[in-house]
């Protein structure tokens, strides 16, 4: 069948080729070629070790070497090299990646202005410097479930989460709480 695996479609991204690449629920991840108009599924089997860890995608970021990024609920991240189509686990669950986060709901990832990779969801929020593959979780005054992220020209954050919104400036570590 040339169509998605799932209707429920939750996120989406496009690679430089063109290639979409959408992220389902129930359905894993699919890659749609917009030159052969063909679909190609990306499925966890719940067997296969090194495949793709769950069927839930919540978010795709695509890097700038073409790296998938995906935010598979309950999971975690995963990285997929569609060249070789390989996929890595950075759960706490891998002892041997590089770095491991401890979110496994994830809804957001987001590259700032100097490079961090910015993880948020059900599980609170933690950032990776990619220089030193550091991990740090980053405590809000509160225990909310932090749904996306807009960094602004300056470099201030604003987080939406169950609560309402935090404003956050990451380099004093100073965050400010309103509720709209």
């Amino acid at each position: 069948r040339n169509s998605l695996s799932s209707n429920s479609v939750i996120s989406i991204a496009e690679s430089d080729d063109g290639t979409l690449w959408f992220g389902t629920w129930g359905g894993g991840v699919n890659k749609y070629d917009p030159v052969r108009e063909m679909f190609t599924h990306y499925k966890s089997s719940g067997l296969r070790k090194g495949g793709l860890a769950g069927n839930n995608i919540f978010d795709i970021r695509i890097d700038d070497m073409g790296i998938l990024w995906l935010s598979v609920w309950d999971k975690g991240l995963q990285r997929f090299d569609p060249v070789i189509e390989a996929f890595t686990d950075y759960s706490l669950d891998n002892k041997t990646a590089p770095f491991r986060l401890k979110n496994k709901h994830i809804n957001f990832q987001h590259e700032d202005k100097k490079g961090r990779l910015w993880f948020g969801g059900h599980d609170g929020l933690e950032v990776l410097d990619p220089n030193n593959m550091q991990v740090n979780s980053v405590v809000l005054n509160t225990q909310n479930d932090i749904y996306d992220v807009m960094e602004t020209d300056d470099e201030m954050f604003w987080f939406a989460t169950s609560e309402g919104l935090i404003l956050y400036d990451h380099e004093t570590n100073n965050n400010t709480f309103s509720y709209w």
